[in-house]
């Protein structure tokens, strides 16, 4: 048990050097943005044990708080598709029209969620869209400018 552990680690350790090399780029132009922003949330201790239970994923890097800052991530991350569960219930909830809710032949084909960077306790967020090429692009932002996920 202690080596899958050490394997583990080393594992997170490889991708928290990567992570930085993601893009952060979207289909949506940052400047113009269609709607004003909304879906406030802000990650806590309480949503990502919510999270965990809900989804079974008890991960140490998600519960330990000490693992984080001892393996290089930098502090306790959130599930990443807590970001995306919460993008889904801020259009589902804010603009609904967006998902087509309410019309009986309308549908969500898909839903891309691209990761650029790690979320932690206490990062906030609230969701904005701007109109692409094709479908509606979406984008998570946090209070430091960047996204962590997108739909598109």
């Amino acid at each position: 048990m202690l080596g899958e552990r050490d394997e583990a680690t080393r594992v997170i350790r490889r991708a928290s050097e990567h992570v930085n090399e993601f893009s952060t780029e979207v289909s949506m132009t940052d400047s113009s943005p269609t709607s004003e922003p909304f879906g406030h949330r802000t990650v806590t201790d309480a949503s990502i044990l919510t999270f965990g239970g809900l989804t079974g994923d008890y991960a140490q890097m998600h519960f330990d708080h000490d693992f984080g800052p001892a393996t290089g991530m930098g502090g306790t991350i959130a599930h990443g598709l807590l970001s995306g569960a919460w993008s889904l219930g801020a259009l589902a909830q804010h603009a609904p029209a967006r998902l087509a809710l309410g019309d009986p032949g309308g549908f969500v084909a898909g839903y891309r969620v691209k990761f650029s960077r790690m979320v932690y306790i206490g990062d906030l967020f609230s969701l904005r869209w701007s109109e692409g090429g094709g479908p509606a692009s979406t984008a998570w932002r946090d209070t430091i400018g960047s996204i962590p996920i997108s739909r598109s």
